[in-house]
């Protein structure tokens, strides 16, 4: 299902992140904590960007980031020049070809965080990462943006096809004969600052001074007390969901 009203801006690559994104350092601190427990030594990235999430992961026994940007893939090598454990894959993930590459790999865990959204054909693409995980009856840790009604100009702008109500996103991995482990929301303050910017202010630029001075102040400030806060609350409400299967 897709909830933008019109196919959204053709971003992809660097044109779908803030300048900024990367220096966001508690937020991926953060997404990392809550699923440090579900990793397991043989990772796929699909979607992987620039890395930001590669300081976390990296004590593994192998890490593949997988994007369909040259671009991205270039800056992560940059970031990680001498990571004997760390290689790069250009693909996309919905075409059988890369499948057929990384099953050598025999991954246990894929990481694919705000990815999906991207996708226009997001069963094609669970389908498939399914598909690597069963061999080894890994796990798929799935991370995307949350509720439809918060669906803006920021969306947009990303080339979002779509945000993720709960339900949704555990029917797609049952469809693909996988559990759902858990779910949760996560970034409630965050939640509130997309509405505001992209259904308020309907802001058109992704990567503006403003979205990237609020990343930054928002990463410094807010960021460390709603962890701790959502460690403990469960919220029903937030920016983003992440789900956790695992091949049934």
């Amino acid at each position: 299902m897709v909830n933008s009203p019109t196919a959204p801006d053709p971003a992809t690559g660097l044109a779908t992140m803030t300048d900024s994104i990367h220096l966001a350092r508690n937020y991926y601190r953060w997404i990392y904590r809550q699923i440090a427990p579900d990793l397991g030594r043989r990772l796929v990235d699909i979607g992987g960007g620039t890395g930001n999430i590669l300081p976390f992961v990296l004590e593994r026994e192998a890490v593949i980031v997988v994007d369909p940007s040259a671009e991205c893939l270039a800056a992560v090598r940059r970031r990680f020049p001498a990571q004997a454990n760390l290689s790069t894959l250009q693909g996309d993930i919905c075409d059988p070809a890369l499948i057929a590459s990384l099953a050598p790999a025999r991954a246990d865990t894929i990481l694919c965080t705000n990815v999906l959204e991207h996708i226009p054909d997001d069963r094609l693409a669970v389908r498939h990462m399914a598909d690597l995980l069963k061999p080894q009856r890994g796990r798929l840790i799935i991370l995307v943006p949350a509720h439809p009604a918060l669906y803006g100009t920021l969306d947009r702008a990303a080339g979002h096809f779509r945000r993720y109500q709960p339900q949704q996103l555990e029917a797609l991995l049952h469809e693909n004969g996988m559990a759902l482990d858990r779910i949760r929301h996560m970034n409630i303050l965050g939640a509130l600052g997309w509405w505001f910017n992209g259904k308020v202010v309907r802001d058109p630029d992704l990567n503006s001074r403003s979205m990237n001075q609020q990343i930054l102040w928002f990463d410094r400030l807010a960021i460390p007390f709603l962890e701790r806060v959502e460690r403990v609350v469960r919220i029903p409400f937030g920016l983003s969901l992440i789900a956790v299967g695992r091949v049934a």
